[in-house]
């Protein structure tokens, strides 16, 4: 059985080409132990104001699994290049930010945003989720050679040609990250999934209801009242 799709969608739906070539990998190397949340986006306060301006971000996938823990994959698909001389990320000939440090800034959000929607009972790592947390990045249009750039690691990052056995080095990446066995609850995996795909939901209002069905009521006796005149 392949992995849980969060939204529920066909991946040739999915936009980009690079984040569809990902997410057939992911299917076909995953087991149905892992859910997988596509384009999770995020927004809060900043860190250090705790009020607005709101910041906002987005992580390619989400990957969870109760006893490995939670992966965020950033996807860089293109002619992507590493300037390292200057330390500079270049897609085409557009510059654009570090994905490595994209990807970093996304488990952080998404921790915060675990930490205060969830309700865990088991212990708690000291980043405030009962399990491993970690990140990796993946280019699948390019070969990956040479030594890695400053927030790198061999064991985070996959090329091409890694694209055919996605899950293993998904699940290498998680454990590289871990520091101890993960044995969580079955409410603790409740409420991971609780907390990534939000409980807002939309009840009918009865202040709502109530002006309705008074101008209902007023539109009848208009009515009412002219029938009547009309009979008179």
């Amino acid at each position: 059985m392949p992995p849980k799709f969060h939204p529920r969608i066909q991946v040739s739906q999915i936009r980009y080409r690079s984040e569809r070539i990902v997410a057939e990998a992911l299917l076909s190397t995953l087991d149905e132990s892992w859910s997988i949340y596509h384009s999770y986006c995020w927004l809060k306060p900043d860190r250090n104001q705790k009020s607005l301006p709101l910041r906002e971000g987005e992580a390619d996938f989400v990957l969870f699994h109760p006893r490995l823990g939670l992966l965020i994959l950033e996807v860089k698909g293109g002619d992507v290049t590493y300037d390292a001389t200057h330390g500079l990320w270049f897609q085409g000939e557009i510059d654009m930010k570090d994905p490595f440090d994209q990807a970093r800034r996304n488990v952080h959000a998404i921790i915060e945003i675990l930490r205060h929607r969830a309700h865990f009972v088991s212990p708690l790592t000291i980043q405030g989720v009962p399990f491993p947390t970690g990140y990796a990045v993946v280019f699948p249009n390019a070969r990956v050679t040479g030594t890695m750039p400053p927030g790198a690691d061999p064991a985070i990052v996959f090329d091409q040609a890694t694209i055919s056995v996605l899950g293993t080095k998904v699940e290498n990446a998680l454990k590289s990250f871990a520091t101890g066995p993960c044995k969580l609850t079955s409410r603790d995996t409740t409420e991971t999934h609780l907390a990534l795909r939000s409980t807002f939901r939309l009840m009918p209002s009865l202040a709502h209801d109530i002006e309705t069905n008074e101008e209902i009521l007023v539109q009848l006796t208009e009515h009412q009242a002219l029938t009547l005149k009309g009979l008179y």
